[in-house]
């Protein structure tokens, strides 16, 4: 399961589901015999755990920690913060952690720093990026409180076409495009739920729904839209062509169709051989031109055009398929894309 750090809408989280996160989390890091505390002034919980610290000398050390979690908007000041280190004093801590999403000012900092020489515990501070971090190595507990399933699901569709060569069909296709928001997919997301419909283009059961295909691709168009009409890696060579296909969506209450050209190739990128899905689709007069490495970064090139660009692709393709037919290697750029 892969995290990444867009996919932590702290908005989603509500304070008491924070500390619910914070708790999972510290599970994960050895602490035990976790309980919350009475909610102090500011409504907040404090969190008691132990741990045990192997010591050279004398052995097995257990020590008590008090967490302090914060779910907050802005900077954190020192008003916010002073009665947790009294708290901690009096129930004997060894250290007291301050943890929060957002940040600690930098006086809050430094006046705590000078309230710890009277303290007889350490301070330590998890905030922003470091938590960030944390959560991204443990995605289970990201996957829990943010509501990503389809965003896994998605995942793991890349990670298993990379591997294996599985393609989400099209009920899985659909549910993703309509359940992940838009700031939780990358264009990289786009071009590969665009391959995985047209690569399976010449299944009838896959499009025995024309209109909801039709519908999907509009969707990926209209978001691939918002980003640069072309992202290219010159540099990708094609190889060899293992399989070309034509495939085409009719909409019984529209004259016209989508096409859809598809292929599986082997290229060369950076020096190394690779298999890759390609892919020119026409929807309603507007074409893109897509193509997936399954390297280990899923690295890809996209076009768009219009109706015409369209055509005059549909007639490279077939100058392809020909090549293949007769047993021609290809070592151009591919399609001069």
């Amino acid at each position: 399961m892969i995290v990444r750090e867009e996919d932590l809408d702290w908005d989603k989280i509500e304070p008491e589901k924070f500390e619910e996160l914070c708790y999972d989390l510290f599970l994960e890091y050895d602490y035990f015999n976790l309980n919350w505390l009475k909610g102090s002034f500011d409504f907040g919980r404090d969190l008691v755990a132990y741990k045990i610290k192997n010591d050279n000398l004398v052995g097995p050390i257990t020590e008590k920690w008090h967490f302090e979690c914060k779910k907050y908007s802005g900077g954190i000041g020192k008003d916010l913060l002073s009665t947790k280190l009294s708290s901690a004093e009096a129930n004997r801590a060894d250290h007291l952690v301050l943890i929060t999403n957002s940040y600690f000012t930098p006086s809050a900092k430094e006046e705590l720093d000078k309230l710890m020489n009277m303290m007889h515990f350490k301070l330590h501070y998890i905030e922003g990026k470091k938590l960030i971090n944390m959560l991204i190595q443990n995605p289970k507990i990201v996957f829990k409180y943010f509501d990503l399933n389809y965003r896994s699901l998605l995942n793991e569709f890349k990670i298993n076409c990379n591997r294996y060569g599985f393609l989400p069909n099209i009920t899985q296709i659909s549910k993703m495009i309509n359940n992940i928001q838009h700031k939780y997919m990358t264009v990289q997301d786009y071009v590969f739920l665009l391959l995985s419909i047209t690569c399976q283009s010449s299944d009838n059961q896959f499009l025995r729904k024309g209109g909801n295909v039709k519908e999907l691709l509009n969707k990926i168009f209209n978001k691939l839209n918002l980003y640069e009409n072309k992202i290219v890696d010159e540099s990708i060579l094609i190889k060899d062509v293992e399989s070309l296909g034509i495939g085409k969506v009719f909409d019984d209450d529209e004259d016209d169709d989508t096409n859809l050209w598809y292929g599986e190739l082997t290229v060369e990128y950076m020096n190394n051989i690779y298999k890759a899905l390609y892919s020119l689709i026409e929807v309603e007069g507007n074409c893109y031109e897509v193509l997936l490495i399954l390297d280990k970064e899923i690295t890809f090139s996209f076009k768009k055009g219009d109706k015409s660009f369209g055509r005059k692709r549909e007639s490279d393709f077939i100058d392809k398929l020909t090549d293949m037919k007769t047993g021609k290697r290809i070592q151009n750029v591919l399609f001069n894309l």
